[in-house]
Order: C-alpha cells, then sequence, then structure tokens
C-alpha cells in the first residue's frame, strides 16, 4: 500500500469574493486549519467577466475540491447577486461541492440551490470552519485513509 505525504492528504479550497478583507480572512482560516487554498483574482481587462462567464472553464476550478462563494454584493462591485447565483450552478456543473458566504438570515432562493451549503457572512471562525470540514466531509484530527 503507497503512503500518501500530508500534502496529498490535504483539500483545497478556492475562495472567490470581490471583498478582498473577506477573501483575504478567510483564507487565513482555512490555511491556518491545514487546509490548502487558493484565492480567484476576480475578473480582469478587457472584458471584465467570470471566465466561467464567457462558457470557459475555469483554471483554477481543476484543483478544487470545495468552492467557497461571497453572495454579498457591494456597491461598486462587478458582479450582481444574480449572477454570484450564476456561479453556485456554474461550480455545481463542474462537479464541485459549494459554500455560499451569506447575509445573516439570508437563505439561497434560487431553484438550483440544492446542496450548496451556506454560512453567514460574519460568522465565527469555529463556525466557519466547521461547515466546510462538513461539506468536504473531514473532521479535525482525523487521520488521513
Amino acid at each position: 500500500m503507497a503512503m500518501r505525504t500530508q500534502f496529498e492528504n490535504r483539500n483545497t479550497v478556492l475562495v472567490v469574493s470581490e471583498d478582498s478583507g473577506l477573501q483575504e480572512n478567510l483564507a487565513q482560516w482555512l490555511e491556518d486549519d491545514g487546509i490548502e487554498v487558493m484565492v480567484c483574482p476576480g475578473p480582469r481587462a478587457p472584458q471584465f467577466s467570470c471566465i466561467g462567464f464567457r462558457g470557459q472553464p475555469c483554471p483554477l476550478l481543476g484543483g478544487a475540491d470545495l468552492v467557497v462563494v461571497d453572495l454579498h454584493p457591494e456597491p461598486g462591485q462587478l458582479l450582481d447577486r444574480t449572477r454570484r447565483c450564476d456561479l453556485l450552478k456554474h461550480y455545481q456543473g463542474y462537479g464541485r461541492r459549494v459554500v455560499a458566504v451569506v447575509e445573516a438570515g439570508n437563505n439561497l432562493d434560487f431553484p438550483d440551490a440544492t446542496g450548496v451549503a451556506t454560512v453567514e457572512r460574519f460568522a465565527e471562525r469555529a463556525v466557519f470552519l466547521g461547515t466546510v470540514r462538513e461539506v468536504l466531509g473531514t473532521h479535525r484530527g482525523a487521520s488521513p485513509s
């Protein structure tokens, strides 16, 4: 039986948010918990649209076990809440598990939300990490198989 290294056993999470402070905070919590993190750089010039919305696969998605998507649009952001929900469907279409970051008391109100876990935008660290671990099927301190 081949032995796996600690790196091979790590899960990888893609964090998608236009709120750089929230994105940085969530990424740090995940890294501190031993989870590999990729951060979406967001839409870039010249099209200023998500590559997934242009019918192309996201190059970051291939390495992600789970995607954390912030659904809270703020003034001046490029994607409104409807387009963010489209992102959920896009990621699920590629077979990725998804955790949606939502406002307190806000439920996902679109028909394709089945299988999407939610966590409040300003949830405590333990709540956020617990949700991510539950969706990944991992538990802190669980031994790798």
